[in-house]
């Protein structure tokens, strides 16, 4: 993906941070925002024994809409490259606060380094993914 124009980038920068990112936990959900820990998030972490996660989705690539249908069957490749890496995930979904953008599929995926991450959203033609570490704070990764 080329890189953004410095005004779409602040668009969506801004779009990125008015969003809840869900985690569908075993024993419950759990809502993060970016740049603010989450000490649910780090429980789970713990728990599961990962020090790196990361959100992915395959939906809308290049922050353009596509219909339901593709969306899913780019969200059922993803669980094939994720599968494919030998990586484990929790289902999610981002939701804009406002309302002003439908709620995009994502996995949560446990273990996932930045790296990775970054190569996934790449794949996906992401322009952004959102990753951590132990201290479960989300931080915004631009792909491009």
């Amino acid at each position: 993906m080329p890189p953004l124009p410095a005004a779409e980038r602040a668009r969506l920068e801004q779009a990125y941070r008015a969003t809840t990112y869900r985690v569908n936990a075993p024993s419950g959900d759990i809502d993060l925002r970016l740049g603010e820990p989450s000490p649910a998030l780090a429980a789970l972490l713990s728990e599961a024994g990962v020090m790196h996660w990361a959100i992915v989705t395959a939906w809308n690539p290049a922050s353009k809409l596509r219909d339901t249908a593709a969306n899913e069957a780019a969200h059922a490749r993803l669980h094939e490259w994720l599968s494919g890496k030998g990586y484990c995930w929790l289902p999610g979904a981002n939701c804009a606060n406002a309302g002003d953008w439908p709620p995009e599929v994502s996995c949560v995926v446990l273990g996932m380094p930045e790296a990775a991450a970054l190569q996934c959203g790449s794949e996906f033609g992401q322009v952004a993914v959102v990753t951590g570490d132990g201290e479960a704070i989300p931080r915004l990764n631009w792909c491009c």
